[in-house]
């Protein structure tokens, strides 16, 4: 399989195909989700590898706000993924920061069109942090690593699913990747970049890490307001809090001088998405594409920003209350 992955790896680890350091199981995956511009419908695009007692590739797609979903298997020998930098070929489809070509013909299911990216925002990067992750990044024995290839950029372009064609012009997109041997047991994860000022956007993960014969729940991610970047995380100092009811979440986090409210409602039931549990794909996962969230940001008590977003993507695994009052 070397060949089907050029180029060395770069000092950035956040984009291009990282590989196991060390054997099986494995398992890698990019994240892009994009939102039309009447922020009426969105279309999420995971495409990765598994490398377990059941080697392959695949791709899968979330559209909101129905939840439909398609999942596709593909041979490795179809994977080609850059190490220098976020390029995936798989099949006829094509994956980049500068945008995506898909092209899926499976079991009835017919996907088609192409977008383009452009206006990236990157999270900053440096040697002791590299990455969302922060120095965590470079712990070789975690079980996810978590990276994050654009907090936000411009999208223009259509996708045709089964005939109905969605057209993404002047709408919004984010892209993030995974990889490791499993995603957590326990997590909850927001983001959304559809706030009233383009560029304004939010991501949050809370999940329980397994460290050193033990765990701990972490936390990590980033809010973007008025060309403002505010970055918290477990390895930071930031702490976290929260309650839930039937319809959704409270959490605050508290940074320094800031405190982050976000108020979470989780609409509609979502689609099955598969998530890695020892590099195989059999786990089933609930992503909702059309929840909504409120952010209020303070600092020192004082109102600093507010601000609405909707759709907003939201996976809640586990049971979140035992997550957040876990130490």
């Amino acid at each position: 399989m070397k060949q089907h992955f050029p180029g060395s790896r770069p000092f950035h680890m956040d984009e291009g195909y990282s590989g196991p350091l060390r054997s099986v199981p494995y398992f890698e995956g990019w994240y892009l989700r994009q939102v039309t511009a009447d922020k009426s419908r969105s279309l999420a695009v995971i495409v990765g590898l598994s490398l377990a007692p059941d080697p392959h590739a695949f791709i899968q797609l979330l559209s909101g706000p129905e939840g439909r979903v398609l999942k596709v298997r593909y041979s490795l020998d179809n994977l080609i993924a850059r190490r220098d930098r976020f390029e995936v070929t798989l099949g006829k489809n094509r994956f980049s920061p500068e945008g995506l070509v898909l092209n899926i013909d499976d079991d009835g299911q017919s996907v088609s069109g192409s977008l383009e990216y452009t206006g990236r925002i990157r999270y900053p990067s440096s040697v002791p942090s590299p990455g969302i992750m922060g120095p965590f990044s470079w712990v070789p024995f975690m079980e996810c690593i978590h990276g994050l290839i654009a907090m936000d950029h411009r999208v223009s372009g259509s996708i045709i699913w089964n005939g109905e064609k969605t057209d993404f012009s002047d709408g919004r997109g984010y892209m993030e990747k995974d990889r490791g041997r499993s995603m957590p047991k326990q997590w909850i994860w927001i983001q959304t970049n559809q706030f009233k000022q383009p560029g304004d956007s939010l991501m949050l993960s809370v999940a329980r890490i397994p460290w050193l014969g033990s765990s701990f729940t972490g936390h990590l991610g980033f809010l973007r307001f008025n060309g403002c970047l505010q970055r918290f995380g477990t390895y930071a100092g930031s702490k976290i809090s929260g309650s839930s009811s039937d319809s959704g979440l409270e959490l605050q986090v508290m940074v320094k001088r800031w405190i982050l409210k976000l108020i979470m409602e989780m609409k509609g039931s979502g689609g099955s998405l598969d998530a890695p549990v020892q590099g195989a794909m059999s786990r089933e996962i609930i992503e909702s594409p059309r929840s909504s969230v409120r952010a209020i940001l303070r600092e020192n008590g004082i109102l600093l920003w507010e601000g609405s977003a909707e759709p907003a993507a939201v996976e809640v695994t586990g049971n979140p209350m035992k997550l957040l009052n876990s130490g």
